[in-house]
């Protein structure tokens, strides 16, 4: 059987014979060639050959109107400190909202704002946290979520284990 199940073409080109005969150039045409997908690993110039793996990471907290508070924890993680950034905004109705920010290690290990101020909030001044540390949020009638970014040496840890 031939491709497409047609009959056998082709013609001579150059002394040789093609059993495909030719394209629409005037080239031979070639049998056509298994397509093989792979990975492409894309580099920009002048940087190393083994990049750091960054892990984007957030905790979100949401409180309610509901006179409760609501908290979350979560642990940094990586080979590197990590600087973290807080979002917050007091949820719509809210009479008494507040925010509280603990961190297990650090210099300032405790921030809060009582009450929080109408509106969208971020927080970039944050102390720099090392990996290992334990961060928890509580909000009451707020909503907050903290961000940072992980990141891992060679994707395998400063010793390459």
């Amino acid at each position: 059987m031939y491709p497409c199940g047609g009959v056998q073409s082709g013609a001579w080109y150059g002394g040789a014979w093609y059993p495909y005969g030719y394209n629409m150039y005037g080239w031979p045409a070639a049998p056509w060639p298994p397509v093989v997908y792979y990975p492409v690993y894309w580099q920009p110039p002048g940087t190393p050959a083994k990049m750091p793996t960054i892990l984007p990471q957030e905790l979100l907290v949401e409180g309610t109107v509901a006179d409760e508070e609501v908290e979350d924890t979560a642990w940094v993680g990586g080979d590197f400190d990590a600087s973290l950034t807080l979002e917050y905004m007091p949820v719509e109705g809210a009479t008494e909202p507040f925010i509280t920010l603990d961190m297990s290690q650090g210099d300032s290990p405790h921030w809060e704002e009582n009450p929080v101020a109408e509106g969208y909030h971020v927080k970039k001044d944050l102390p720099v946290v090392q990996p290992g540390t334990e961060i928890k949020i509580t909000v009451h009638q707020t909503l907050a979520r903290l961000r940072w970014c992980e990141l891992l040496e060679n994707g395998q840890g400063k010793e390459g284990k």
